[in-house]
């Protein structure tokens, strides 16, 4: 995973202002862009409600078996309520654990965004994907996401190009990437998740009846 960043608030000074095919800049990854990209990703929040569910099923079971289960319902109802707390903690320690992996010189980035598809420089590294290479795009209010296979993507901060640039970036990539059957297959294992959650809560129904 590539990414990038500047100063918090700041724009770049030197964010290219270059033709309407081309814009760029220079940034610094944070660690809020890596969390902002974690929380982006494609059924995020389902996936943590199947989890929860999941584990309120298993709870369920182990109560259930239990001599002592008055008060089985109360204690899944509480680690429902508890768990949304635990799984946002996840994620930032999760997204802290990236940020970290990556190199410090890493994480200074000086992205172009044109015609031909977008270049990424940083110490001792270069990205080059041309638009062929992009299987497709998502836009939050502070990053662009380019995914080049359903779990790999780039991160590209918005600051990186100013607040005139940022519209242009956009797009640019939704007039290069506006593929629905690439967003439909990326959404495909949701499937498998729902004929899970539709299992849990039928353990969890089941028990506290």
């Amino acid at each position: 995973m590539t990414s990038s960043e500047a100063t918090e608030g700041a724009l770049p000074d030197h964010a290219t202002d270059a033709p309407a095919s081309s814009v760029g800049g220079h940034v610094e990854l944070q660690r809020n862009d890596v969390l902002e990209a974690l929380n982006a990703q494609p059924g995020s929040r389902f996936k943590t409600a199947v989890g929860l569910a999941l584990s309120a099923a298993a709870i369920t079971v182990v109560l259930q078996s239990s001599p002592q289960s008055s008060d089985r319902p109360w204690l899944v109802i509480g680690v429902l309520l508890a768990a949304p707390m635990l799984a946002r903690l996840g994620k930032h320690l999760v997204a802290t654990r990236m940020f970290r992996g990556m190199p410090d010189a890493q994480r200074e980035m000086d992205i172009e965004v044109n015609d031909l598809g977008i270049e990424v420089k940083s110490a001792g590294a270069l990205t080059r994907l041309r638009w062929q290479q992009v299987v497709t795009t998502k836009e939050t209010p502070k990053v662009f996401l380019v995914y080049t296979s359903t779990t790999a993507f780039l991160i590209l901060p918005k600051r990186a190009f100013g607040q005139a640039g940022a519209p242009r970036v956009g797009a640019l990539l939704a007039k290069r990437t506006g593929d629905a059957g690439s967003v439909a297959k990326m959404w495909q294992p949701q499937l498998l998740l729902w004929a899970l959650l539709a299992i849990a809560m039928a353990v969890i129904f089941m028990s506290l009846k």
